[in-house]
């Protein structure tokens, strides 16, 4: 594995872990199943289902959860920038090996940028926008279904680890499990949303074991 690689992989775990404590307050009962605050308001379709996490009112209890919702944002665009860039380095990397580390390297930005979207949105519905709310969901849609796409590409760059009946050929096909998994979890997610939050179980895995082959260094051509 590349040096930036192994950095972006930690980088990506150490946001990953900072927005995990950040999560904002959740209700009492979420709607569509969801077991997160922050993947219902990614699935929100309009205002009212964004004011059923962050009921809108003027007291200070409604600009505290506000500026907990706008602050998670703000750290959110330092991880998507990480996992954005570490996907495209991983895509490079897969690029040598086959022609669809090309689309990889095209997807990983496109995930990026609809997570801005999807950031973006949410901010403005914040602050009262209908319009912006209604863009919530397709944005978030958008970035699952390419996370998904990345997912399942970058599966195969760990079919070419290092030589049989190695530790880090068998941490490298597991990783390369997670990824599928990741990919086959991301798709059923497109259909039934709250599926969705399951998707972060495999891939984090996947990423961990991918900073722990940085670390053997035997990893990537």
């Amino acid at each position: 594995m590349t040096p930036r690689i192994h950095k972006l992989s930690f980088a990506v775990i150490t946001l990953a872990l900072v927005l995990a404590a950040m999560t904002p307050t959740q209700p009492s009962d979420l709607r569509g199943q969801f077991d997160s605050p922050v993947m219902a308001m990614y699935m929100s379709e309009n205002l009212s289902q964004v004011h059923e996490l962050v009921p809108a009112s003027d007291t200070e209890q409604y600009r505290k959860l506000t500026w907990r919702w706008r602050r998670f944002l703000i750290v959110d665009l330092a991880f998507l920038a990480a996992y954005g860039w570490m996907f495209f380095e991983m895509a490079r990397q897969l690029a040598r090996l086959t022609h669809a580390g090309i689309l990889a390297m095209v997807l990983a930005p496109a995930a990026a940028v609809a997570d801005l979207g999807e950031n973006t949105a949410i901010w403005f519905a914040l602050s009262g926008s209908a319009f912006w709310a209604g863009l919530i969901k397709p944005f978030s849609l958008t970035k699952w279904g390419l996370i998904g796409a990345i997912a399942l590409l970058l599966s195969w760059l760990f079919k070419r680890a290092a030589p049989l009946d190695t530790e880090e050929k068998l941490v490298s096909m597991i990783a390369g499990v997670f990824y599928l998994l990741t990919a086959v979890i991301a798709a059923f997610g497109l259909w039934q949303h709250y599926v969705l939050e399951r998707v972060l179980t495999p891939l984090s895995l996947a990423i961990l074991l991918q900073a722990y082959l940085g670390c053997l260094r035997r990893i990537f051509p």
